[in-house]
């Protein structure tokens, strides 16, 4: 992280003589002589300041990496600590956010699975990966979506409809590939801080991908 540089002193010049100073000239002449050195400074100082104000940004920047990098290092150690193992050796039902090894990937379950032998990975929209992209699912009726999986809509009209439930770091996408409106239920979450419309329109071939920030989406 790059340290901002100190500025410069300010150079003030020397105080203007009194009127019907008996050394008015030579005072004045001082005085000025100082002033285009005042005005150097001045520009000194606001290069400094742009300085300051870019490695502040760069800082900024650096920090937000930094932070993308604790989260999914994070989310790494919690798949790894809800490691079961691989699927096919797995039965009866599975909490949200464990992990399972299937076909060369690790998947992490995005919702509770009543039954994990009946839900693939890489097959069932139960499950994201980190390592290859995440789950898609193409949807055609009103659908209410599970965090981490990118919907695309072929049907024009429907709904789809958010979890009633969302933790931070839950995503929701979703891509309407219609000529048509879809419609978009954010089931009482807000969206940037604002109340979304009930339903919300999705406009022909636009979507969006919203995180959950544990207050609202954006």
């Amino acid at each position: 992280m790059t340290v901002p540089v100190t500025p410069p002193d300010v150079i003030i010049p020397s105080p203007y003589p009194a009127l019907g100073s008996p050394t008015f000239n030579e005072d004045a002449y001082a005085t000025w002589t100082t002033v285009p050195g005042a005005i150097t400074r001045v520009g000194e100082i606001a290069e400094n300041a742009a300085t300051n104000t870019q490695i502040s940004h760069d800082n900024a920047v650096t920090a937000l990496q930094a932070k993308d990098l604790a989260v999914t290092a994070a989310e790494e150690a919690s798949a790894s600590v809800n490691f079961l193992g691989f699927w096919e050796d797995q039965t009866g039902p599975a909490a949200k956010g464990v992990s399972v090894k299937h076909n060369n990937r690790i998947w992490r379950s995005v919702v509770a699975i009543a039954n994990i032998t009946l839900s693939e990975p890489g097959v069932s929209a139960d499950w994201t990966t980190g390592d290859g992209g995440v789950v898609t699912q193409r949807v055609a009726v009103n659908t209410t979506m599970s965090a981490g999986v990118a919907y695309t809509g072929t049907a024009s009209g429907i709904v789809m409809l958010a979890p009633a439930t969302l933790l931070p770091g839950d995503v929701l996408e979703f891509m309407n590939a219609t000529s048509q409106r879809s419609y978009m239920d954010f089931n009482g979450h807000t969206v940037k801080g604002q109340t979304p419309d009930s339903p919300m329109a999705i406009p022909p071939f636009r979507g969006f991908r919203l995180k959950y920030d544990g207050v609202t989406l954006a």
